[in-house]
């Protein structure tokens, strides 16, 4: 079932009408900028537009469930059931032009396709206000790199402002955290395993020169082994990006929190979150995204054990 199909009211004139002569100075300022600097549109590339209508209803979406999609959110019942730690509303897939809207959003410092998004963020979020009705809410944004908070681009966290003035709007108790650190570092990739002397898919690096020869012998196997052990690898660096966020010294978060994220994949962000939360007294009662990834797991498998393994009990 999908939430919240009210189409968005159209862009808002960026100049002010009423603005005295500072209005009329900053409007010749803007259009003085468009002119050096012209714009296109963040999803379809049409100029003249930060985010034009027809993108804007796009990236806009409806609210759908999305927890599902993510196996490190999945923790496993006593009876074998799977059930998530927490429900995941996003506004649809990372596909097309919300996926081409949103990596121009990440990789520019755009004050303007900021404002879009976030207007857009809040106005949908206001929508699932009557769910947290007479709830104190804490909004908290995934934590991002220090280079991303330097350069204006900490995209969760302005969404994170944008969910708290749109829940706020709804009636609800609600207000911005940006209190989570992330662990990650320079050394927590590929490369920075090998470095440790650690093999792409685990193990020493003493075993290559075997591998060498087995690639030399079973191409066909060996192609197949390289996929896993990217797919692993990949596995063990989202877990260890989730387990290594902690909150801020001297925080504590009494209460109902919601996550705020760009985009859902594992889900290994997000439970890193809600553990560093129950950690400090908090409870994760869901968590909002933008856009939903593919589901990382094969088709003919959607379970992935050893990525629940360092969440089973994050969330009770």
């Amino acid at each position: 079932m999908f939430i919240g199909t009210t189409p968005l009211p159209p862009p808002r004139a960026p100049l002010a009408r009423n603005g005295g002569v500072t209005g009329v100075l900053r409007s010749w300022a803007g259009a003085l900028g468009d002119l050096v600097f012209p714009r296109w549109c963040a999803g379809c590339g049409a100029w003249d537009a930060t985010l034009c209508p027809a993108c804007t209803r796009a990236v806009a979406g409806s609210w759908r469930g999305g927890e599902g999609r993510a196996p490190a959110l999945m923790q496993i019942l006593p009876n074998g059931d799977e059930e998530a730690l927490f429900p995941v509303f996003a506004l649809g897939e990372y596909v097309g032009v919300r996926r081409q809207a949103l990596l121009t959003w990440k990789h520019g410092n755009d004050a303007a396709l900021t404002a879009r998004f976030a207007t857009l963020f809040a106005q949908r979020c206001r929508q699932l206000a009557p769910l947290w009705e007479g709830t104190a809410l804490s909004v908290i944004p995934a934590p991002s790199g220090a280079a991303r908070h330097r350069a204006g681009r900490f995209i969760a966290g302005h969404l994170a402002q944008a969910a708290a003035r749109g829940l706020v709007a709804g009636g609800v108790d609600a207000r911005a955290a940006p209190v989570l650190i992330s662990g990650e570092s320079a050394g927590s990739g590929l490369l920075g395993g090998i470095l440790r002397g650690e093999a792409p898919g685990g193990g020493a690096l003493g075993a290559l020169p075997a591998r060498l020869l087995t690639r030399a012998k079973h191409a066909a196997q060996e192609k197949r082994a390289r996929a896993g052990q990217r797919h692993l690898a990949g596995q063990r660096e989202r877990a260890a990006k989730g387990r290594g966020i902690r909150l801020s010294p001297g925080i504590t978060i009494p209460g109902r929190v919601i996550l705020i994220d760009d985009v859902l994949t594992t889900g290994s962000t997000l439970a890193g979150c809600a553990r560093a939360i129950a950690q400090a007294g908090g409870h994760v009662v869901a968590a909002l995204v933008l856009a939903l990834a593919p589901d990382p797991r094969p088709a003919n498998s959607r379970t992935a054990l050893s990525l629940l393994q360092p969440f089973q009990n994050v969330v009770n």
